[in-house]
């Protein structure tokens, strides 16, 4: 599957700065989920969320610009996940017309999991450095 998006702008405002900027291309290059359980499945009070086998490959060029302008990039975002599964348990209720939802149980696992920023600020590659870390640690 390779799958094609083509350009759009972004901005928001972040309370202590306002960001802005483009999605130059998104790519997909690997997308499958399998098929040995059922995804959701209905409990009595419950529901279970089971992503069996998830495997993603994608890239995401981008530009952006902080305001104050404090930080600005160009670059690329990749992001890889091999055998990707997640179950959580879930329940819903309505109280005060909002609804809440209850997370019982969650658990997260994957073979493997890469995330890359490849751009010319030097704070995105320490985070990238930082968020691998982490996910090495949260997944190891």
């Amino acid at each position: 599957m390779n799958l094609t998006v083509d350009p759009f702008s972004f901005a928001g405002d972040l309370e202590i700065f306002k960001v802005a900027g483009n999605v130059t291309s998104l790519n997909c290059q690997k997308f499958s989920i399998g098929k040995d359980t059922e995804m959701f499945q209905l409990h009595d009070g419950y529901v279970t969320f089971d992503l069996n086998k998830f495997i993603l490959d994608f890239s995401i060029g981008y530009e952006f610009i902080l305001d104050p302008p404090i930080m600005a990039d160009i670059g690329n975002l990749s992001i890889s996940v091999d055998n990707l599964q997640i179950i959580a348990n879930t329940s819903t209720a309505v109280e005060n017309n909002d609804l809440k939802l209850n997370l019982t149980y969650l658990m997260i696992a994957a073979d493997s999991l890469g995330i890359e920023f490849d751009g010319l600020n030097d704070f995105l590659y320490e985070m990238n450095g930082l968020i691998n870390r982490i996910g090495g640690i949260v997944l190891g």
